[in-house]
């Protein structure tokens, strides 16, 4: 079983978004079972999965002092992937959560503010000796700063996902219907940059991709 956490500074990163998009993506095309943790009080994650009528993605909500006990109790009953989403600017939470992961990603916009805030959450993964990756979220379109925003990101020392997020409707419009974008189009370009993303993430956790900081 592989604990991922998704962590961020800053409100409006698309870390949910990032989230949810994997987690489909992983139990739809990947086929492996998938569970979500929501320990965001936001509890956008489940709002979403309690409005899903596709039964692939398990889905708890629980207090952040209850998340060691309950990945023990989740240990050896078929879960492959568990996705834990955070609050923004929650330092004790997302510690427990990094504590408790084997690896962390870091949705981040390609705007200085959050590429800034996103010091603190390095910090966190450095000093709890954890491995943890960028993944731009929410870019335009058609690239603008993009290319800027992978080399300002690499100064943090985390390696950074060469595929995008893009700000695309049907992130949206599959969240609303409470599906990822591999189910709301699977062959859209959304759907190809999450498989991407995935594919990425995949080799890094399972050692087969080599990347320097």
């Amino acid at each position: 079983m592989k604990v991922i956490t998704f962590i961020t500074q800053k409100g409006g990163s698309g870390k949910t978004t990032t989230l949810l998009n994997l987690a489909t993506h992983v139990a739809t095309n990947i086929e492996s079972s998938s569970l979500v943790i929501d320990l965001d009080p936001q509890k956008s994650t489940l709002a979403w999965w309690e409005s899903r009528e596709i039964d692939n993605v398990g889905c708890i909500d629980i207090k952040p002092n209850q998340l060691e006990k309950a990945l023990t109790a989740i240990e050896g009953k078929g879960i492959e992937f568990v996705f834990i989403d955070t609050p923004a600017r929650a330092e004790n939470i997302n510690n427990i959560a990094i504590k408790n992961s084997d690896f962390c990603i870091l949705p981040c916009q390609p705007s200085l503010l959050d590429m800034r805030a996103a010091k603190v959450s390095v910090e966190s993964i450095r000093t709890l000796e954890k491995k943890g990756a960028f993944v731009i979220t929410r870019a335009n379109p058609r690239g603008y700063r993009v290319e800027d925003a992978i080399n300002a990101l690499k100064i943090h020392g985390l390696p950074v996902c060469p595929h995008t997020i893009v700000d695309r409707t049907a992130y949206r419009d599959a969240y609303a219907l409470g599906e990822g974008v591999a189910e709301y189009d699977s062959q859209g370009k959304a759907s190809i940059e999450i498989a991407n993303i995935w594919d990425w993430i995949s080799k890094i956790i399972n050692k087969k991709l080599e990347l320097a900081a």
